[in-house]
């Protein structure tokens, strides 16, 4: 697997471009509303919509960046490999019957 999807270096620039073409579609909503079909015949979107676009576009920068600028965390220690003669216990779930 290449490093790149590894899992941890993928995040933080598909945060970055997720919170630039949000702040892209703020600035001028026509550039996800055109493609979307959300034009009137003059190519024109409707107030409404530059609204909705405009409350998507600010939630998508805020998640953007929080992929972007979290901190690195600590990668789980393994689990230790379970014995075949052991059954698994119930952790407390009133669903499972404990032995």
């Amino acid at each position: 697997m290449p490093s790149w999807l590894s899992g941890t270096s993928l995040p933080r620039p598909l945060g970055w471009v997720t919170a630039a073409y949000s702040a892209a579609i703020i600035v001028r909503p026509k550039v996800l509303a055109a493609p979307c079909g959300f034009v009137d015949s003059r190519g024109e979107v409707q107030r409404e919509g530059a609204t909705v676009i405009a409350a998507v576009g600010a939630r998508d920068v805020a998640s953007g960046l929080a992929m972007a600028l979290v901190p690195a965390g600590k990668p789980k220690p393994p689990r230790p490999p379970s014995s075949p003669n052991v059954p698994p216990r119930s952790v407390g779930s009133r669903w499972c019957s404990s032995t």
